[in-house]
């Protein structure tokens, strides 16, 4: 697999400095590969897949605001973040983005793929966070939860003695025990911060990831989605029997139909993973990318 050379950097963007790690690489197109993180996740959990890529490729991956090494500065509601997304990509002039995305990473992706449609090519989007039209109609009216302390979310363990502590404890408990092993360690590895006392402490706070889940339908995305005219390709996961538990974190998240609201959409149900299909295969999402840049550029 190829070496990752990856740089962290940081910008200053709408209020708040945004971290992301970055790859200029040298291919002749000129194309940059944008991944796009989910809720409670930060830009080093797509290690696995930059490893499978030509390590020529330009490669860029964030952390949205509240995540990883970003600031912890509100607001999170998910317009903000498809405006710092968009504002990112225009303070670093990229060009020829193939955009990948999972579950909350998808819907700023697709604000941007609306607003600065031209610099991107193609979308791949796997387990959209983005549900049928008629949720965001009634999104105010049925609230599962008044705060984002009342969130289960909220009452998660925040310090660890080690990444490996964190890891050991969590590798077979559900959702993790799906994860591919190496996608885990990245995820542990990157996801905590070391604080003064030697301890190490989630970068991404309860309290942040309750607040962020609590507005998944408070930005609707829908209106966006006839604009976007390049291919998009979204992947789902297992339906689960029945309705889905809104903290389910197994069954797909994903409206059935959002593929068709493209104008050059394509919907892969892929019935033997969850709702983490990246994590689980980092070398799926390899080769659909290495498939879409064929295609497109």
């Amino acid at each position: 697999m190829a070496p990752l050379n990856l740089e962290q950097k940081y910008l200053s963007i709408n209020g708040m400095r945004m971290a992301f790690v970055e790859r200029v690489g040298n291919t002749q197109d000129a194309s940059t590969v944008l991944f796009v993180h989910g809720l409670g996740c930060h830009a080093r959990v797509w290690d696995a897949v930059v490893r499978r890529l030509d390590s020529s490729q330009s490669v860029v991956s964030i952390d949205f605001r509240g995540h990883g090494q970003s600031e912890k500065t509100g607001p999170y509601s998910w317009g903000q973040l498809g405006s710092d997304l968009c504002s990112l990509i225009l303070s670093l002039n990229l060009n020829s983005i193939i955009g990948v995305g999972h579950c909350l990473g998808t819907h700023p992706l697709l604000q941007a793929a609306a607003t600065v449609n031209k610099r991107i090519k193609a979308l791949l989007l796997f387990e959209p966070a983005i549900f049928a039209p008629r949720a965001y109609a009634s999104a105010g009216q049925f609230k599962m939860f008044d705060s984002p302390e009342e969130h289960p979310y909220a009452r998660r363990r925040t310090t660890w003695d080690s990444p490996k502590q964190w890891f050991e404890s969590i590798r077979d408990r559900s959702p993790f025990d799906l994860w591919s092993e190496e996608v885990l360690r990245d995820h542990c590895q990157h996801g905590l911060e070391q604080t003064e006392h030697g301890q190490y402490e989630l970068r991404c706070s309860p309290l942040v990831e309750a607040e962020t889940s609590l507005e998944c339908a408070g930005t609707d995305v829908h209106p966006l989605l006839s604009s976007v005219d390049v291919p998009v390709k979204v992947f789902r996961g297992k339906s689960a029997r029945g309705i889905r538990h809104p903290l389910d974190t197994i069954h797909s998240v994903t409206w059935p139909k959002l593929a068709q609201s493209f104008r050059n959409g394509s919907d892969v149900q892929l019935e033997e993973l969850s709702h983490y299909i990246p994590m689980e295969r980092p070398e799926l999402v390899a080769k659909e990318l290495s498939t879409v840049q064929r295609e497109v550029l």
